[in-house]
């Protein structure tokens, strides 16, 4: 009786285990935008960034300001600049002027030798149809290189 509940404890710990969500910091570029589009009449770019192609979380921001130390700030949606939306759990998620959102972007490094970009990100955002339900990104790095970065500081 008594391995029978230490293998049920296992398998319990076990899926437990598999539910938790890996740490915000082994979050992966997923994809960069390699294609000409718009943003306020500027040429802009999309970074996709998570764990897996389902969930994760994008910013657009115009290819004219993609500079080393580049900071925005956006509080209820006011830097029309910068566009920050996620897609978790099958769950939508945006800025809102209506409601406590925000997100910041920093550009810690640029390097077109070695090809890398980093990226410091975090935001706080509300699902369109669910007003109490946000989702929150505490401040991450993430890092564009090889082919994403080429992606990333294409000129048009």
């Amino acid at each position: 009786m008594l391995l029978k509940k230490i293998i049920l404890c296992g398998f319990l710990a076990l899926g437990l285990t598999a539910c938790v969500e890996p740490p915000q910091s082994e979050m992966k570029v997923i994809q960069v935008t390699d294609y000409d589009f718009s943003h306020n009449d500027n040429h802009a770019v999309t970074v996709y960034f998570g764990h897996t192609g389902g969930d994760h979380y994008t910013f657009t921001l115009l290819r004219d300001e993609i500079k080393e130390g580049m900071f925005i700030e956006s509080s209820a949606k006011n830097a029309p600049n910068l566009v920050f939306d996620a897609s978790w759990a099958g769950e939508y998620y945006v800025q809102s002027a209506k409601h406590d959102t925000h997100s910041s972007l920093k550009i810690l490094e640029l390097n077109n030798e070695a090809k890398v970009a980093k990226f410091e990100v975090a935001a706080r955002l509300v699902n369109p149809k669910q007003k109490n339900d946000y989702i929150s990104l505490e401040k991450t790095t993430i890092t564009v290189q090889g082919q994403h970065f080429d992606n990333l500081t294409k000129s048009f």
